[in-house]
């Protein structure tokens, strides 16, 4: 529908108005990449979602810890903080591009649609 036919109806609605909104399949959630579909080499049929990795932040955490605490603060890597766009599918994680990264963990969390007010 359009933005005038709907203004139309809300216009001449009496009483309780309840809206049901869907998004249509080709409509890509805020915050996913612009291609929807699977990437590169990866399978279609999965989900966008953030993957939580050993990077460069990480990694300078790690640095930090150990200057703080010696060999402990290498613990820090057990814990990344480095995040990328990823698709998973049939147990696997892909980034963007559509290169393997590693087997679906809880570090892959998939993005929820949510309404921004």
């Amino acid at each position: 529908m359009s933005h005038d036919e709907i203004r139309a109806i809300i216009g001449t609605a009496v009483g309780a108005l309840t809206i049901v909104a869907a998004v249509p399949a080709h409509v890509v959630p805020a915050g996913t990449p612009a291609n929807q579909d699977a990437p590169g080499g990866a399978k279609t049929g999965g989900t966008w979602g953030t993957l939580l990795y050993s990077g460069p932040e990480t990694q300078r955490n790690a640095c930090i810890g150990c200057l703080c605490c010696c060999l402990p603060g290498l613990c820090i890597l057990a814990c990344p903080s480095d995040k990328m766009d990823a698709y998973a599918v049939d147990g696997k994680v892909y980034d963007a591009s559509g290169r393997y990264k590693a087997a679906q963990t809880s570090a892959f969390t998939p993005k929820q649609q949510a309404m921004q007010r």
